[in-house]
């Protein structure tokens, strides 16, 4: 299951990238789900899934 949302996310940041978006805007919409994720699953568990997929960080623009 994790791996589809993570596949869904990254397909998500391609999307917003097609869409015209600066990497700016990408990255201010990365930190806003970071902090929606972080407030409905909690710190720890929004870590253990940025820190499982090595990419994803960077896909969001904060890394």
């Amino acid at each position: 299951m994790l791996g589809e949302k993570t596949g869904a996310l990254i397909n998500g940041v391609a999307a917003l990238k097609a869409s015209g978006l600066d990497m700016a805007q990408i990255r201010q919409a990365g930190a806003t789900l970071i902090q929606q994720a972080e407030t409905a699953a909690g710190p720890e568990l929004t870590n253990e899934v940025l820190g499982s997929v090595p990419s994803l960080k960077g896909h969001l623009g904060l890394g």
